[in-house]
């Protein structure tokens, strides 16, 4: 879609749309290149091979269309920096995010039940506390795809108290920017929101979970001790050693996710997805444990020469017999350590 238009940037940094001649009429019909006069070309969804041409370095915006489970298409729209900062890496859509986003939008048809049942639980739940948070989100479409799916499941949930249902995070600005952009547009800005956080600075993630359920009584029985799901994808170093009970990932999860001993509570989950060649492994010291590992054949994700999916989601919870630590056991250990692993560099922006 590029060859059809040109972006200009004034000194203020607006952006106007500039049409070849022969081609402003176009821009005035709807069509499959410009639904509802908006220029976007370029539509990515399952059953095609479109996820191929991601990420689109040299377009500005995008479509996603995701099918939830009840067979409801859904469409999100994108924007992202393409061509005015085509090397910003969490500024564009990349294919692990678009995996991680068919999957969370329809859990049970990507083969992740679990994850319906969290769903379903928050609900019915009578508190306000947020269900997820996504680390590196990027432009924000995992977390759209999610915040879509929970709301379709229980159209009586409750997303306008005092917490929204997901928090979105990363480290740069421009994503923040643009996710921030990117829920409004798909009028999600109740159940989402925008926060910056470094996923590798422990002080960081453990303030942002406090200031969410730091305040909880201790014998509230539902949703008190954190957060029942967490989201990555191609989080690069962050993946990196992860067999290290000390390693980045692990500290992470354990601040941010809940205790799973209570009855009748599902336990709380971390969706990580990643290239197949780099994989997660679990912690030596069995505190987390992996559930399952999904090819992103499930969304129709084979490479161009039509083998098997370069890209996997792996599925960790927290083992029970690490919540049963006292107060100098696992959780504090790990944040005693938090200056261990290396540090991200300044102003990186991870997916």
């Amino acid at each position: 879609c590029s060859s059809l238009w040109e972006y200009t940037v004034t000194a203020a940094n607006n952006r106007s749309l500039v049409l070849p001649h022969d081609q402003q009429q176009q821009q005035q019909q709807p069509g499959e290149c410009f639904p509802d006069g908006i220029p976007v070309c370029c539509e990515f969804f399952q059953g095609s091979p479109s996820h191929l041409r991601l990420p689109v370095l040299r377009e500005v915006a995008i479509r996603l269309r995701v099918i939830l489970d009840d067979r409801e298409i859904r469409f999100l729209a994108l924007e992202q920096d393409g061509l005015l900062r085509p090397f910003d890496v969490s500024t564009v859509q990349w294919p692990a995010g678009y995996f991680l986003a068919l999957c969370v939008a329809a859990p049970i048809k990507c083969g992740i039940p679990q994850l319906e049942t969290i769903l379903t639980s928050h609900s019915s739940s009578s508190h306000h506390h947020p269900i997820a948070i996504e680390l590196g989100s990027g432009i924000g479409a995992s977390s759209m795809a999610l915040a879509m799916a929970t709301l379709s499941l229980n159209s009586q949930v409750q997303h306008s108290g005092p917490a929204p249902l997901i928090i979105a995070t990363d480290h740069s600005l421009q994503a923040l920017a643009l996710s921030t952009a990117n829920v409004a547009a798909n009028s999600l800005s109740e159940a989402i929101k925008i926060q910056r956080m470094d996923h590798f600075d422990m002080e960081q993630v453990q303030q942002l979970k406090e200031s969410y359920f730091g305040g909880v009584s201790s014998d509230d029985d539902d949703e008190d001790e954190g957060f029942s799901l967490v989201l990555g994808s191609s989080l690069l170093s962050f993946f990196v050693d992860t067999n290290h009970p000390n390693a980045p990932l692990w500290q992470a999860l354990d601040i941010l996710l809940h205790n799973n001993s209570k009855p009748n509570k599902p336990p709380a989950l971390a969706l990580l997805v990643h290239g197949k060649v780099d994989p997660i492994h679990p912690p030596s010291d069995g505190s987390f444990r992996l559930v399952g590992r999904i090819s992103g054949d499930s969304v129709d994700m084979q490479t161009r020469s039509s083998a098997s999916s370069d890209f996997e989601l792996s599925i960790f919870e927290r083992c029970s017999s690490s919540n049963d630590d006292d107060d100098d056991g696992s959780s504090r250990r790990r944040r005693a350590s938090s200056s261990e692993p290396v540090k991200a560099a300044s102003g990186e922006g991870e997916l």
